[in-house]
């Protein structure tokens, strides 16, 4: 349905890394990992004409993390939303770690922290180096009791300039 955006890393044969991406209109509601994806199929959340990219997945192969794949998948990502005049990226950034805290701050505490970097997160603080934005907490998102169930919507606009709201 969206060749383009699908991608993948290979080194000397290998598929080391990949993303999978998905045409979208900004989501106003909130909503779960499985409601977005069409339980991971896309055929009925994919937007023909939609004017985002909606980051599905991505995902390193352990040996090669540490090494900027993660950060060369999003930003190849958006130069593909460039070339095909999307407004920028989605991604629900996977709150990774906040179940072991989430007796004792909000999602949105755990946002503001990571936002003035009291302490990082492996997903979420490595696309806020690439470039992405905080939105809001997506409550029940994922089934991951690691994650408290929670992810943070974000962005990443081809324009710097364009802002959507707060940050959580």
């Amino acid at each position: 349905m969206f060749p383009e955006g699908q991608i993948v890393i290979e080194i000397d044969g290998v598929i080391v890394g990949s993303a999978s991406s998905m045409r979208s209109n900004f989501p106003e509601n909130n909503f779960t990992y499985l409601e977005i994806t069409d339980n991971l199929w896309g055929t009925n959340t994919h937007v023909s004409d939609g004017d985002w990219m909606y980051g599905i997945d991505i995902g390193v192969v352990p040996e090669y993390r540490g090494m900027g794949f993660s950060k060369e998948l999003y930003l190849a990502r958006q130069e593909i939303g460039k070339s095909l005049g999307f407004k920028g990226q989605i991604i629900a950034g996977m709150a990774i770690g906040y179940g072991r805290v989430k007796n004792r701050m909000t999602i949105e505490e755990y946002c503001y922290a990571l936002e003035i970097k009291k302490f990082t997160n492996p997903t979420i603080t490595p696309q806020m180096k690439a470039g992405f934005r905080g939105i809001r907490p997506l409550y029940n998102h994922i089934n991951d009791p690691q994650a408290g169930f929670a992810c943070v919507l974000m962005y990443f606009p081809v324009d710097p300039n364009f802002r959507i709201g707060k940050s959580c």
